[in-house]
């Protein structure tokens, strides 16, 4: 009874293990084309390439002092530029920042 409950947990991480790298590749595989098209943009516009970035990949990130005062804002993972602030929306399942 005992092996077959520590089976079953064993199996239960096995496959969280294995969705947690399948969906990293699939994130490398996105941020590699998203740096190849860059790469295009900067052969094309060599000293505006940050400018044209379609910043299709973002990530967040907070400033300030913990507790009292942060800031949320969003960065794009390609180019990393500074893209302001981020707002937090409310949605149908909760709310979610944009």
């Amino acid at each position: 009874m005992v092996g077959k409950i520590l089976l079953g947990i064993a199996a239960f991480y096995g496959i969280i293990i294995v969705a947690g790298l399948i969906v990293q590749v699939i994130d490398g595989r996105r941020m590699d084309r998203a740096l190849a098209e860059f790469r295009e943009i900067e052969r094309t516009y060599p000293y505006s390439a940050r400018q044209h970035c379609p910043h299709r990949m973002v990530r967040f990130g907070q400033s300030g002092v913990p507790g009292v005062v942060t800031m949320t804002t969003k960065w794009c993972r390609i180019c990393r530029a500074s893209l302001g602030p981020a707002t937090l929306k409310r949605g149908l399942f909760g709310s979610y920042w944009t």
